[in-house]
């Protein structure tokens, strides 16, 4: 398991759009045997909606992009 935390930053150039501080919980839990190994693994665990890059392109509105929600999987690998 993993946690970070990714402290308050400013969207814009004269501190306008604030986005809070946001703490990302991702895990992975599975077992390995001689040929094969299988894990269960999710990021983003509390679903935490924050914006990864923005901007104010060409004047027309500041514009921006989220970060992944909340992902789950399942990794099966067999080795011969």
């Amino acid at each position: 398991a993993s946690a970070s935390w990714i402290g308050k930053k400013y969207l814009d150039e004269i501190n306008g759009y604030e986005q809070d501080a946001v703490v990302l919980i991702n895990a992975k839990l599975g077992y390995e045997a001689e040929h094969w190994a299988a894990y269960l693994w999710g990021e983003n665990l509390a679903d935490e909606l924050y914006v990864v890059r923005a901007g104010n392109y060409f004047s027309t509105g500041y514009y921006g992009r989220t970060a992944q929600p909340l992902a789950v999987g399942l990794e099966l690998t067999l080795r011969f």
